[in-house]
């Protein structure tokens, strides 16, 4: 069962895909579907959370309304779960991106909606910057060609975060004391409650 964030989250994306539907079965012929391309604004949402929050549940629960609402055929794909590497495919029981495509081409780009769900501080880019990072005009002139630019992240990517901690929900102070782990911000008693849990045998 969703709890209260991401039942927000959920209903927001079974809204959004309601919608699109409807405007598919309105639409039947060919000549009529680049209206549709048209008036379907897609939805970017990044969401949030820190472990424990639920991510890959909400991935599951929006996976089954996928296909409720298209009813894929047999072996047919309406709804792929991808990761970039390995081991968060592993964690969602899925294929990397590499792996499912061989070779990414995405067809009209202008409907796809894109829904991520991470955690920003977990892990930094293998040879970048994270995104949430100002850049400086000079990289962004050597980049673009262009003295200043917009921040396209905050103006295309709707987010959402999902504070509801499920798997530490019965132990506030270990919640805490991972939250401030991931923060980078380390307090002298979450130093020595690391510090009592090491075992030296």
């Amino acid at each position: 069962m969703l709890n209260l964030d991401q039942k927000r989250i959920f209903d927001k994306i079974t809204s959004h895909l309601l919608s699109q539907k409807e405007r598919e079965d309105l639409l039947e012929n060919e000549s009529s579907r680049l209206l549709r391309l048209d008036n379907i604004k897609p939805l970017r949402i990044f969401i949030s959370g820190v472990g424990g929050t639920g991510k890959s549940f909400l991935i599951e629960a929006i996976k089954c309304l996928v296909d409720d609402i298209w009813h894929p055929k047999s072996g047919e794909i309406v709804c792929a779960i991808v990761a970039p590497t390995g081991i968060a495919a592993f964690n969602v029981g899925r294929l990397t991106i590499h792996r499912l495509f061989q070779l990414l081409i995405e067809h009209e780009a202008k409907t796809a909606g894109y829904w991520a769900l991470s955690d920003l501080l977990q892990l930094p880019p293998v040879n970048g910057r994270p995104v949430f990072k100002k850049i400086s005009n000079k990289l962004v002139k050597t980049r673009l060609g262009a003295a200043n630019a917009v921040n396209i992240w905050k103006e295309t990517v709707e987010n959402d975060e999902l504070a509801i901690n499920e798997r530490q929900k019965g132990d506030e102070t270990f919640f805490k004391m991972l939250d401030s782990v991931r923060h980078g911000c380390l307090t002298d008693e979450t130093i020595d409650t690391l510090k009592s849990r090491v075992d030296t045998c």
